[in-house]
């Protein structure tokens, strides 16, 4: 009994005795865990979020900081786009935490930091931070996941160069006061619009890529890339119209957020200009799988498309903020906006009418002089990494810069209307006045091989010719009907005289009568004539032009 005692006392003392020498240790690396949890997880998620982050005097080692980080990278869905790599001394402490975070939400990071600072600071609204953030990051994950139906990110919304960030485009979009903004408020308005692409891919994703393929296939090798990108531009045009109740409603009816998206432009045929934008760029990145995508068909992320981009956004705001694109040609850039192309503008009253088969090309690779010309802008209101870099006039006053049609082709030749109207702003001044002056409206061809013209209806004189130049005939119809047209000019200079090419035959408008032109036998005939109008109004439909049908 006694020996045994002997021995548990030993224990007991020897257990005693390491648990003194090393209690304090264990005590100390915890609290300094707990420490410099604290302060990487401010580094890391504060305002000025960090790119070296000093933990030197925690004597933490690569396990335990890379335990801290992780966690706290778990609680934020950070992982994947925040990389960290450690420095450390030669005992293994670690001195220096280099981070290096996705630029989209490095800008998100401090947005949302400062938004903070306007509430009360409290352990709510400290949790709350980090559910915004982490809803965030799945929005971001889920779009940059789904390049099929999404692109690849452009590069305007995380430039430096730019005001534009990803959480004001989504504000902006939202129609969110930004200063009377909570958390809460812009976490929900976030949810919602991860739902709402979720949605959009799972109920239009497959039409959207049948859609984004007829599209394309209207583009074929013989042509140039400037033809590529006007038969993208003239089809994105032809298919959607403006969604003017969107604008007008403060994006509360129409239908909301839809429009602001490639699904609102190619799906729902409606869009604001941040949707023609978006389809715009989409289509654009899909017709180069040379730089957008991998050899084996596969989409590339922004990082491996890096500075090889060749489509982009930029905005300007003159009392309210308007998206268009920018795009890269034999190494210059251009401004391009089939948004304003696809309307007829009033941009001072901020009055939009959209009529079907008009499609200016004034806004398709012009410059900033120009913008700020037509616009009537200060360069200090265009907001985008392309200041004094969209210089180039080669394409300025190209053959089809004047054309108000949709421009159509066959493997032969392009076919237009020349434009009768043109803004009195090509002359003189501000977009927004048009001037009745009369171009003498002809319906001709330009031969693709070598630009050659050929008239094939002369409205004004009624000469009708055939592909080859040979006058056939002289139509008194289609020249007393361009006539009264011109009478209706003077009146509406914003109605335009059209033509669209569809098996084999140009079907073109004069007056209230469609007509086709045979590209076969140059023969004409009557298609339809509308003699009565029926209106009917819809009250519940704002703006009030909008509702009558």
């Amino acid at each position: 009994m006694k020996l045994s005692k002997i021995i548990k006392k030993g224990i007991m003392m020897v257990l005693f005795v390491f648990l003194s020498l090393n209690f304090p240790n264990t005590h100390v690396n915890v609290q300094a865990s707990v420490e410099a949890k604290e302060v990487i997880e401010q580094q890391l998620f504060g305002k000025d979020g960090k790119t070296s982050i000093d933990v030197s005097q925690y004597q933490l080692n690569k396990t335990e900081t890379k335990q801290i980080v992780t966690e706290l990278q778990k609680d934020y869905g950070t992982i994947g786009l925040m990389e960290c790599t450690y420095q450390t001394d030669e005992s293994g402490s670690v001195q220096t935490i280099k981070v290096q975070t996705d630029e989209s939400l490095k800008s998100v990071i401090s947005e949302i930091n400062e938004i903070e600072e306007k509430t009360d600071a409290d352990d709510s609204q400290e949790k709350l931070k980090q559910q915004v953030i982490s809803d965030y990051v799945e929005l971001q994950k889920y779009y940059e996941a789904n390049p099929d139906y999404f692109g690849v990110a452009v590069p305007h919304f995380a430039d430096k160069d730019t005001e534009e960030t990803p959480l004001g485009a989504i504000i902006e979009l939202a129609e969110l006061d930004e200063n009377n903004l909570n958390l809460n408020q812009l976490d929900q308005t976030i949810l919602g619009i991860k739902y709402s692409l979720e949605m959009y891919v799972k109920n239009y994703g497959e039409n959207l890529l049948k859609i984004k393929d007829e599209i394309l296939s209207k583009t074929d090798d013989d042509m140039s890339e400037i033809e590529k990108l006007l038969v993208i531009h003239d089809a994105l045009a032809n298919r959607t119209s403006f969604d003017t109740d969107y604008l007008e409603e403060n994006g509360n009816g129409g239908s909301g957020f839809l429009s602001s998206t490639v699904f609102g432009a190619l799906n729902n045929k409606k869009a604001i200009c941040l949707g023609y934008a978006a389809a715009y760029a989409y289509l654009v990145q899909n017709m180069h799988p040379e730089i957008y995508k991998h050899a084996d068909g596969t989409w590339k992320t922004k990082e491996e498309v890096g500075d090889n981009y060749i489509i982009d956004y930029s905005k300007y705001t003159n009392g309210n903020p308007h998206y268009m694109n920018v795009v890269k040609i034999k190494g210059n850039w251009y401004y391009l906006d089939p948004s304003f192309d696809d309307s007829k503008i009033d941009e001072v009253a901020r009055l939009r009418t959209q009529t079907d088969g008009n499609c200016s090309h004034r806004f398709f690779l012009y410059t900033e002089d120009n913008m700020e010309t037509w616009l009537n802008l200060s360069s200090n209101k265009i907001d985008g990494a392309y200041k004094e870099k969209c210089v180039d006039t080669n394409y300025s006053n190209e053959w089809y810069t004047n054309v108000s049609s949709e421009i159509s082709h066959d493997d032969q030749a392009w076919y237009y209307v020349k434009p009768q109207v043109i803004p009195e702003s090509q002359v003189s001044g501000v977009i927004g006045n048009y001037k009745y002056i009369d171009k003498k409206d002809q319906l001709v061809m330009r031969q693709r091989e070598n630009g050659k013209m050929q008239t094939l209806i002369d409205y004004e004189s009624g000469q009708i010719y055939n592909t080859d130049g040979t006058l056939m005939e002289t139509n008194e119809e289609i020249k007393e009907e361009y006539q009264r047209d011109i009478v209706y000019n003077k009146v509406y200079p914003a109605l335009q005289h059209s033509a669209s090419l569809y098996n084999g035959s140009l079907y073109f408008n004069l007056g209230n009568k469609i007509y086709a032109y045979s590209l076969k036998d140059a023969s004409v005939v009557k298609i339809k004539e509308y003699n009565k109008l029926y209106i009917k109004k819809d009250n519940t439909i704002s703006p009030i032009r909008e509702g009558f049908f």
